[in-house]
């Protein structure tokens, strides 16, 4: 069963997602919104690795964070954001509030490939994961559509 959650060490919704962004982006012909998936991504993975960096020094994480990780999630999510492509606000609010109720009661547990698996940990990264994507995805959806071919930026408000 945990070999459906993975593609080699990334989760299969985590795929799922930067897809979805993708191909919503390219539907919509807005070649800004192009940065919203890798500024998703790279935005969780900083932020997971950046949770598990303090973790660590605490005495609960399972690893030492990939700093690598945390500085390009930081770059994709700054690129992205310079040129109008910003997640929702009440949204990523959400996924915050999740992110912490996660970090609360299980966040710990959500090594790449774990011996075994606590449900509760793996619904709320999840939910946390897919709350954050959705926070990027609803603005794109909202924008107005760029017009014509090539990709254009839309109008992002």
């Amino acid at each position: 069963m945990t070999t459906l959650l993975w593609i080699g060490s990334i989760r299969t919704s985590t795929v799922g997602m930067v897809i979805v962004l993708l191909t919503t982006a390219i539907a919509r012909r807005d070649r800004n919104a192009l940065l919203a998936a890798p500024a998703y991504f790279l935005g969780f993975e900083s932020a997971w690795q950046g949770t598990n960096a303090v973790l660590a020094i605490l005495g609960f994480g399972y690893a030492e964070a990939d700093f690598g990780w945390i500085s390009s999630g930081i770059g994709w999510v700054l690129a992205a954001w310079f040129v109008g492509v910003r997640p929702s606000l009440p949204i990523a609010g959400l996924a915050a509030i999740l992110w912490a109720v996660w970090l609360a009661t299980g966040f710990h547990s959500n090594a790449p490939h774990p011996s075994s698996i606590d449900w509760t940990a793996e619904v709320l990264n999840e939910l946390a994961k897919t709350t954050w994507g959705l926070a990027y995805l609803v603005p794109i959806v909202r924008a107005k559509r760029a017009a014509g071919f090539p990709l254009r930026p839309a109008t992002h408000e």
